[in-house]
């Protein structure tokens, strides 16, 4: 997985509440999975979006 900042000082609003300053992160790797017997191997990209925030639960 290779992570890169996409953004800083965001505003991030969820069920757990509202928090400023955040930064977004985004992950984009490249797996090759078995997808079947007549398939084969295929490979299928995987992209995370994260942000972290100053007092969020375990910061």
């Amino acid at each position: 997985m290779n992570y890169s900042i996409e953004s800083v000082g965001e505003t991030v609003s969820v069920r757990a509440g509202r928090f400023e300053n955040c930064v977004r992160v985004k992950g984009v790797a490249a797996l090759r999975l078995f997808a079947d017997p007549v398939v084969g191997w295929k490979d299928m990209a995987l992209t995370t979006t994260e942000w972290y925030c100053a007092g969020a639960s375990g910061w």
